[in-house]
Parts: C-alpha cells; structure tokens; sequence
C-alpha cells in the first residue's frame, strides 16, 4: 500500500478565474492532488473524500542482459536478464527476441518465446555454427511492450569449434558442429552393425562346426 508523505504547496493562484494548473510528473511516482480556496474566513480543509490521486506510469524501461558473451563455442547459450523499472504498472509478461546478422547487417526480429511467468528471467537458446545472433528482451505491462533499444541489444557469435564445450562457460554447451554430431553418430551405428553381423557369423560357424564333428563321428562308429 503506498502511504503519503508531507503536503507541498505547488503554486497560490491569485487570479481566481484560473482554475487549472499543468504539473510536471516523474516516472514511476503516485501523487495525491487536493486544491483549497481561501476567503476572508480563512483556507478551506483539505478533504479526505476531495483528494485525488495519480500515477504516473508508463510501458516499462528497456531490459537488460547480463553475462552474454561476445562468441561462444557451444550449441546452445542461456540468456539471462533483470526486472527493469514497470514505471508504476505491474509487469505481465516478458518477450525474447532474435535475428540473424549477415554480413553485418542484422535482418527482422524473431518472436522467439513470450514468458508469462515474470518469476522467470531466462531462456536456452540452440545456436547454429558460424551465425552471428542477435538477442534482446523486452517488458511489458498495462501500457504496452518496451522499446528494443539498440543499446541493449546483444550480439553473439556462434563458434562451435570445440567439441564439448565448457558447461561453465556463460550457459553454453556441447558443440555446435552438426556435421561432426552427425558423423560421429553414423560411425557408432556402423560399428554396432558389423559386431552384430560378427556375433551372428560366429554362432552359425560353431552350429555347423558342431553339425560336422556329429556327422564324423557317426561315420566312424559305421565303419
């Protein structure tokens, strides 16, 4: 609940055909208004019931990133931010954006995921080798969405170049070299078929060696 402080007289106004006043607002702040009139008797009371109270709110600020670094050398990469100010109006969902940039010019913006859960503030992200991404995130509340302010955008490339990756480096993992996955993959498969095959050949070449030994010995015991 948002308790007021001290009154403060912002203007006298002599001149009783005005009757309105423009007031500078701060982002952000509550304010309780209330105009008294004086007579010869004295000021008017500032009635409970006479005060009106204004908030100065807003779509809220522009989110920052933190920890996103410059290149990574996995397949994925965790972005992570913080609650930017709501400028007076509760923040109902959060919208992570990305886009390629191709020879150093980024292309439109890709709704990536709204997350409606504001307790949430981060999102992994599948990368692909040698693409240059870039990210940002933006608030929004009762207003709207937050400005994708350029300054707040992060840019990131994406390496792959080490197999495996350091899970402790900025959220990012394994390897973004799918080729080599790939590879990897049908090496492993291959060699499970030829131990199969192997397998199979040794107990049809015992069956028939055991078959043979039967028929030798039978043939002996006829002569």
């Amino acid at each position: 609940m948002v308790k007021p402080g001290e009154w403060t007289r912002l203007k006298t106004i002599t001149d009783i055909s005005v009757r309105e006043l423009k007031v500078k607002l701060k982002k952000g702040k509550v304010y309780e208004f209330v105009v008294t009139a004086t007579n010869v008797l004295g000021e008017s009371l500032m009635e409970y019931g006479k005060i009106k109270r204004v908030s100065a709110s807003r779509i809220p600020a522009a989110v920052e990133m933190s920890d996103i670094p410059s290149e990574v050398t996995g397949c994925t990469i965790t972005l992570k931010w913080s609650e930017p100010q709501n400028y007076g109006r509760e923040i109902t969902q959060y919208t992570v954006y990305q886009r390629i940039v191709t020879d150093g010019k980024p292309v439109e913006w890709d709704k990536l995921k709204t997350i409606t859960d504001v307790s949430v503030r981060e999102l992994k992200v599948e990368l692909e080798k040698g693409k240059v991404y870039e990210f940002v995130v933006t608030a929004t509340n009762i207003h709207g969405e937050s400005l994708k302010e350029e300054e707040k955008v992060k840019r990131v490339k994406a390496i792959g170049d080490i197999v495996g990756g350091d899970p402790q480096s900025h959220g990012t993992t394994g390897a973004c070299d799918k080729d080599k996955n790939i590879l990897h993959a049908v090496y492993v498969s291959l060699i499970t078929i030829l131990l199969i095959i192997i397998l199979i050949l040794g107990v049809v070449i015992w069956k028939m060696r055991k078959r043979l030994g039967k028929y030798i010995i039978q043939g002996n015991n006829a002569s």
